[in-house]
C-alpha cells in the first residue's frame, strides 16, 4: 500500500516523497508540513495533521489582516495500543504547532504517569511556565480510577484548571487503547473538552516493512537487497499472521531494523547492505491457489463444500474481469457458515483464508478466531470497544465468529445487541478490508437471523456444512487409525461400517461429526490399554498387539451385551400373561426381518421403516417393561441401532415459557434417537380444560412431537403409553393427522388372579422366599378376591409387589414376637411364609338368610319383599343348575328400576339386595354405591361422559345405585351421562348390578329418553306409599329408639294424625320422611312443655320420657 499525503490546496492526495502537488502544481512541501515526513504510515493521521495545518494557518492569515489574534480549543487525545507511535505523534503535533505558531515553545513538558503524582505535589509552579506551549501526559490509563465512572481521579485537578487556562496550554492526554478508550466511553464529559481524538490503529504489514527500512537507513546506514527486502516482507507477514493482542507494531520494527543491522556487521563489519541471511524470523510460504485446493481435495466428505468455494472464486474473478485489465481481485461479501460442530466450518475458514490470500484478495489472510465471550463485555461502551479491537486484528484477513447465535442472549440482552450493531457497522464500512465469517448451527442461526435483520443483508453469502455420512465417518476413522500407527483386525474391519453407521442413525440435531468420530478413536485406544493390561503376563499376549485394535476395543462394554432376535423373543415369552401383546410383538417383528430381508437381496425398495406405537394398558400391566422388551427386539432385527429406552412424561416436555416445548419435545426426541421415546400417560400432554378448550402447550408438545415423528422416521420409535379410554381419546382428538403417525396399537388384558399368582410366586422366588401350603391356600383366595372386586385403579403386577411387602412386614412382626419369647429363629423361618404372614382378613359372611330376615322387618313393602324373595330364589335355582349340568353360573344379568315416592326404603331395600348378592355370590362384594345428578354431570361439553364413566367403574363388583334418576333427564349433560351410562350397563353385565330410583312419573318419562333404558333395566319393583297403621308403626319404632313413650291419649293422637295426613297425602308423598319431620316437631313440642314445668318445686324427672297429647300437635 502506497503512503500518500494530501494538498493543502487541492486536497487531492500525493504521493509521499512528492514536493509538488500533481494535480495543481502547488509545493506540498511547506514549513509547517515538513514534520508529517517523519511519520510512516498513519495515512488517516496525517489527513487529520493536515485539516490542523490548515486551520492554523487560516488563523494566522486572519490574525495579520484583521491583528485580531484568536485561539481556537486545541487540546488532544492520542489512543493506540503498544508500538503505535504515540509518542511519535505527540512530537510531531509539537513541531507542527510550533512552526505554524500556535506556541511559542519549541519543547513540550511531557509527563509520564509514573511522575505524575511528583509532579502535582508542586502543581502550582510546575505549570505556571507551561503557558505558550503543550502539556503531553503519557500513559495516561495508569492514572485512571479501577471503580466507577464518578470516582475521583488523579486527572480531576488537570481538568478543573483546564477550565482556566483558556485552552493555554495545550494539553496533550496520551495512553493505551483499551482502558483509556473505556474510561472516555464511561466519561463522555471528559472526551468532550479535548478537540482533537487521533486513534492510532495497528500497524499494517506494508507500514511494519516501510518502518523497519527507514529506521535502518536512518540509524544504521543499511538498505536492503531485492532478495532481502521480498524476505522481510514474508517474515512480517508471518508475523501478523500470527498477531495476538500485545502484538508490538512499531516496536517489533524497530527491534527487526537492529538485528538486521546486527546480523549484517557480523556478517561483514563495513557491509550497507543486507541480504536475506541476515534478516532474522519464520518467512510465511505463501502457498498456490493450486497447493490449496489440492490439500482441500484431501478432506472427507465436503464435495459440496468445495463446488460452493470454487462459486465464491469464480465470482470474484468475474468481478476483476468485469472491470477491465489491471483490476485486482476484491471480495465484497460476508459469509455464513452453517451446519452442526465437527463439520469443518473452523478448518475450512482457515483454508478460505489462505485461498482469498493466495489470490492477492486478502493482504495477510490470518484467521481470527472470536466467540461472544471475546465481543461481548459485562459494561456500558466496553463491547463495541472490544468488537472494535478484533474487527482491527483481522484487518487483510478473516473474522471468524464460532456460534455467533449466541451474540445475543434474550431480548433484554443490551450488551448483545451492542455486540451485533458494531459488527454490523465495521463489515459495512470496511467492507473489501477483511473477510468476516458468522458460524453456528444451523437452526440456530436461522433464528438469530430472522431476529436481527441487519445480519441477512450483511452477511449475504452461505455455505451450508451438512453432517458426515456413515461412510464419510468410517474413512474419518481409517485415517486416524493410519495417523496413530494402528490396525484394525479382521472383526473390527468387518464391523466398523455397521458402527459408523449406528453413530449417523442415532445422531441428535447437533450432531458432533468428525468431533464424535475423535472420541470413538480415544475410547477405542484406551479400551485397548485396559485389556492389553489384563493380557499382559499371559501366554495369550503379543507384543504387536499395541498395533491393532479390535471390535470389542472400539464397541466397548456394549460389544458383550447383545443379544439375538431368538433370545429376545425367548425373554418376552417367559413373560406371565400378556398373550395377545406377545403375539402381535412377534408379527411385528417377523415383518420388519422380512422387509429388510427382501431389500438386502433386491426384491423390495430400500426404505425406512416408520413404527410408532401406542400402548395401552391399566396400571402395573407393564407397559414400561414391554417397551424396554420391544426395544431389545427392534435393535436385533436392525430397525434400531440401540436398545436405549428414553422415558418422559408431562412435566419433561411442557413449558410454562412461550415457544420453550417444542424445544423440550426436540431435545427428548435428539436423546432418544436411534432408540425407543416412551412417553408415560401421553394424554397428560393436552388434557382438556373444564371449559372443554384444549391446553395451548399441550397442542404445541404434539404437533412438534408429529414433525418429528415424520422427520426422522426410522430413526427412532415413539411408544405413547396410558390407559385405554383416555388414549382413545388423545390420539382421536389431540390433531387431526395424529393418529395416522401410529402404525401399531397394543393393549395388555389386565393380569388374571392364576396370572397375577404366578407373579407373586416369581417374586417371592427371586428372593429365595417359599410358601406353606396354607399359606398358598391363603393367598389364592385373597389374590381372586382382589381380582373380583377390582376397579378401574387396580395396579396389576404393582399389587403383588405391595402385597408381598405387606406379607415381609407381618412376617417380621411375627418373627419378631417368637424372638422375643425367646425362641431360635433359623435361616428357614426367615425365608418361609406362613399364612398368617398373608394379609387376608377373609370378608363378614353374610347369610342369606339373615339378610331376608332384614328385608322381613322392614316395616310395610309387602309387594317388594316378594319381588326380591323371587329373585333370590331365582338366582338360588339357576346356579343349582348349572352346576348340575356342569356350567359355570352366569350371575345376574339384570338392572333394575325402584319406582316410588320418597321415604319409601328404596335405598335399604337396595342395600339388602347387595347383601343378598354377594351372599349368593353373584358379586363380588356387597359395595352399594350411590350416586346423585351432581356425582355425574360436569358443566361443560365433553366432560360430563368422562366422569359418569370414572363413576360406573368404581361401581364394578357391587351394586351402583342412581337415585333421582329422572333428574338426567332435561338438558344435554344428563342426557350425556345416560347415553354414557347405557352402553356400560351391558359392558358390565354380571359384574355389577344397576338400580336407578325415583317418582313413579319422572321415572317413566326418564327411561323414555333412550329407547335402549328400558331393555337395560328389565326388572320394575314399585314401593307403594306406607299406609296409616305403617307410618304409625315407623313413629312408634322412633320413639323407641329415643327411649320415650305414648300416654293412650298421645297415641290416639298420633294415629289420628297419620289417618289425616295419608288422606290428603299428594303425587310425590314422603313416607317415612314426614314421619320423621313430624317425630321432629313432637319432640320440639315436649321441649317447649318441659322449659315451664321444669321450673317447679314439684316437677318429676321421669316426665322427659313421657310424650304427652299436647305434644302431638
Amino acid at each position: 500500500m502506497k503512503m500518500t499525503m494530501n494538498c493543502p490546496k487541492c486536497n487531492k492526495p500525493n504521493r509521499e516523497k512528492a514536493v509538488f502537488c500533481k494535480w495543481c502544481g502547488t509545493n506540498v512541501v511547506t514549513k509547517a508540513t515538513e514534520p508529517l515526513r517523519e511519520l510512516v504510515g498513519m495515512e488517516t493521521v496525517k489527513n487529520q495533521l493536515q485539516d490542523l495545518v490548515n486551520t492554523c494557518e487560516s488563523l494566522a492569515l486572519r490574525a495579520q489582516r484583521s491583528g485580531i489574534s484568536i485561539r481556537l480549543g486545541m487540546d488532544m487525545i492520542i489512543t493506540g495500543n503498544t508500538g503505535t507511535g504515540k509518542t511519535k505523534l505527540a512530537g510531531v503535533l509539537q513541531k507542527l504547532l510550533y512552526s505554524s505558531g500556535i506556541i511559542k515553545k519549541p519543547a513540550m513538558k511531557v509527563v509520564d504517569a509514573v511522575d505524575y503524582e511528583e509532579f502535582a505535589k508542586e502543581w502550582e509552579k510546575n505549570t505556571a511556565d507551561l503557558k505558550g506551549g503543550i502539556l503531553c501526559i503519557e500513559n495516561v490509563q495508569k492514572l485512571l480510577p479501577s471503580g466507577a465512572a464518578n470516582d475521583i481521579n488523579k486527572l480531576d485537578k488537570l481538568f478543573s484548571c483546564m477550565d482556566k487556562w483558556n485552552n493555554d496550554p495545550i494539553v496533550i492526554l496520551s495512553g493505551l487503547s483499551s482502558a483509556f478508550k473505556e474510561f472516555l466511553v464511561s466519561n463522555p464529559d471528559v472526551r468532550n473538552r479535548f478537540e482533537y481524538y487521533f486513534d492510532l490503529k495497528d500497524f499494517s504489514m506494508e507500514e511494519l516493512k516501510l518502518l523497519c527500512i527507514h529506521e535502518l537507513k536512518k540509524r544504521y546506514g543499511i538498505t536492503l537487497s531485492e532478495e532481502a527486502d521480498a524476505k522481510l516482507e514474508r517474515v512480517f507477514k508471518n508475523e501478523m499472521r500470527q498477531k495476538s493482542s500485545d502484538f508490538g507494531n512499531g516496536h517489533l520494527a524497530v527491534k527487526k531494523a537492529a538485528d538486521i543491522f546486527a546480523n549484517t556487521i557480523k556478517r561483514d563489519p563495513n557491509a550497507s547492505v543486507a541480504i536475506p541471511e541476515d534478516i532474522p524470523g519464520k518467512e510465511f510460504r505463501q502457498k498456490s491457489y493450486e497447493e490449496i485446493m489440492a490439500e482441500l481435495d484431501e478432506f472427507v466428505g465436503i464435495d459440496e463444500i468445495k463446488a460452493t468455494v470454487q462459486k465464491i472464486i469464480n465470482k470474484i474473478d468475474f468481478e476483476r474481469e468485469r472491470k477491465g485489465a489491471g483490476a485486482k481481485r476484491e471480495v465484497k461479501d460476508h459469509f455464513l457458515f452453517l451446519g452442526n460442530p465437527g463439520t469443518g466450518k473452523t478448518t475450512i475458514a482457515r483454508i478460505f483464508a489462505d485461498i482469498l490470500n493466495s489470490l492477492e484478495v486478502l493482504p495477510i489472510g490470518q484467521l481470527v478466531e472470536v466467540s461472544r465471550k471475546e465481543l461481548v463485555a459485562g459494561y456500558v461502551g466496553q463491547t463495541a470497544l472490544a468488537v472494535e479491537k478484533y474487527v482491527d486484528m483481522a484487518m487483510g484477513g478473516v473474522l471468524f465468529i464460532d456460534e455467533a447465535y449466541t451474540l445475543k442472549q434474550g431480548d433484554n440482552d443490551q450488551f448483545g445487541q451492542e455486540a451485533i450493531d458494531t459488527l454490523l457497522k465495521l463489515v459495512e464500512d470496511r467492507r473489501g478490508q477483511f473477510v468476516a465469517i458468522a458460524a453456528g448451527y444451523t437452526k440456530e442461526m436461522g433464528e438469530f437471523l430472522s431476529s436481527n435483520s441487519g445480519m441477512a443483508s450483511r452477511f449475504n453469502e452461505t455455505v451450508t456444512f451438512r453432517d458426515y455420512k456413515a461412510d464419510e465417518l468410517t474413512e474419518i476413522f481409517r485415517r486416524q487409525v493410519k495417523k496413530e500407527h494402528l490396525t484394525l483386525d479382521e472383526e473390527a474391519e468387518a464391523f466398523i461400517r455397521n458402527y459408523f453407521s449406528k453413530m449417523y442413525l442415532t445422531r441428535t440435531r447437533n450432531f458432533g461429526n468428525a468431533r464424535e468420530v475423535r472420541n470413538a478413536m480415544d475410547r477405542a485406544i484406551k479400551n485397548q490399554g485396559v485389556r492389553l493390561l489384563e493380557l499382559k503376563g499371559t501366554p495369550d499376549y503379543d507384543a504387536s498387539m499395541v498395533h491393532v485394535l479390535t471390535r470389542a476395543d472400539i464397541e466397548g462394554e456394549e460389544s458383550k451385551n447383545i443379544k439375538s432376535l431368538d433370545v429376545v423373543l425367548a425373554e418376552l415369552n417367559e413373560f406371565v400373561g400378556m398373550d395377545s401383546v406377545k403375539a402381535e410383538i412377534r408379527a411385528l417383528a417377523n415383518k420388519i426381518a422380512m422387509d429388510k430381508e427382501m431389500m438386502e437381496m433386491g426384491i423390495a425398495d430400500a426404505e425406512v421403516t416408520p413404527v410408532h406405537i401406542v400402548l395401552t394398558g391399566n396400571p402395573g400391566t407393564g407397559k414400561t417393561t414391554i417397551a424396554c422388551k420391544l426395544g431389545e427386539v427392534f435393535k436385533a432385527i436392525g430397525l434400531l441401532p440401540t436398545d436405549k429406552v428414553v422415558e418422559k412424561e408431562r412435566k419433561h416436555l411442557i413449558s410454562t415459557y412461550q415457544n420453550e416445548t417444542a424445544k423440550l419435545v426436540d431435545k427428548a426426541c435428539d436423546e432418544a434417537m436411534g432408540g425407543i421415546l416412551f412417553i408415560d400417560e401421553a394424554y397428560a400432554l393436552m388434557p382438556i380444560s373444564a371449559g372443554g378448550s384444549k391446553d395451548q402447550t399441550g397442542v404445541e408438545a404434539v404437533e412438534a412431537l408429529m414433525t418429528r415423528m415424520v422427520k426422522d422416521a426410522g430413526k427412532f420409535v415413539v411408544i405413547c403409553a396410558g390407559y385405554r379410554a383416555e388414549m382413545e381419546e388423545f390420539v382421536n382428538n389431540a390433531n387431526p393427522g395424529f393418529r395416522r403417525r401410529f402404525s401399531n396399537f397394543l393393549h395388555i388384558e389386565d393380569y388374571s388372579a392364576d396370572q397375577l399368582i404366578c407373579i407373586y410366586r416369581s417374586l417371592i422366588r427371586k428372593k429365595g422366599n417359599i410358601l406353606t401350603p396354607d399359606a398358598e391356600e391363603m393367598l389364592i383366595k385373597l389374590v381372586d378376591e382382589m381380582v373380583a372386586s377390582k376397579d378401574e385403579n387396580f395396579g396389576n403386577a404393582g399389587e403383588m409387589v405391595k402385597l408381598f411387602e405387606k406379607t415381609k412386614a407381618r412376617r417380621a412382626n411375627r418373627l419378631a414376637q417368637l424372638h422375643a419369647g425367646g425362641q431360635t429363629l433359623t435361616r428357614e423361618m426367615y425365608l418361609t411364609i406362613e399364612a398368617e404372614d398373608i394379609p387376608y382378613d377373609p370378608p363378614k359372611m353374610i347369610d342369606e338368610e339373615e339378610c331376608m330376615a332384614e328385608l322381613n322387618q322392614l316395616i310395610g313393602l309387602s309387594s317388594v319383599k316378594r319381588e326380591v324373595k323371587e329373585i333370590a330364589d331365582y338366582i338360588k335355582v339357576e346356579r343349582a343348575k348349572a352346576e348340575a349340568m356342569g356350567k359355570k353360573f352366569q350371575g345376574v344379568v339384570d338392572h333394575y328400576l325402584f319406582v316410588g315416592n320418597p321415604g319409601t326404603g328404596k335405598t335399604t331395600v337396595a342395600r339388602i339386595m347387595g347383601n343378598i348378592f354377594y351372599s349368593l355370590g353373584v358379586l363380588p362384594s356387597n359395595r352399594l354405591l350411590e350416586v346423585t345428578r351432581k356425582d355425574l354431570v360436569e358443566g361443560y361439553v365433553g366432560q360430563t361422559a368422562t366422569k359418569t364413566a370414572r363413576v360406573v367403574k368404581r361401581a364394578v363388583g357391587g351394586v351402583f345405585f342412581i337415585d333421582e334418576a329422572y333428574s338426567l333427564m332435561g338438558d344435554n349433560f344428563g342426557q350425556e351421562a345416560t347415553n354414557t351410562i347405557l352402553p356400560m350397563l351391558l359392558d358390565y353385565k354380571g359384574k355389577m348390578v344397576c338400580i336407578a330410583a325415583g317418582y313413579p312419573r319422572e321415572i317413566r318419562q326418564w327411561i323414555d329418553t333412550n329407547s335402549g333404558l328400558e331393555s337395560r333395566f328389565t326388572k320394575v319393583i314399585h314401593f307403594e306409599d306406607y299406609n296409616p297403621d305403617e307410618l304409625a308403626q315407623i313413629f312408634r319404632m322412633k320413639v323407641k329408639k329415643d327411649k320415650l313413650t305414648l300416654t293412650p291419649e298421645a297415641e290416639n293422637a298420633m294415629r289420628v294424625y297419620f289417618t289425616d295426613l295419608y288422606n290428603r297425602r299428594e303425587r310425590n308423598f314422603a313416607n317415612a320422611r314426614e314421619v320423621n319431620n313430624y317425630f321432629d316437631r313432637v319432640k320440639k313440642n315436649q321441649s317447649s312443655r318441659l322449659r315451664h314445668e321444669m321450673e317447679r318445686p314439684d316437677f318429676d324427672p321421669a316426665s322427659y320420657s313421657i310424650l304427652l297429647p299436647e305434644d302431638m300437635g
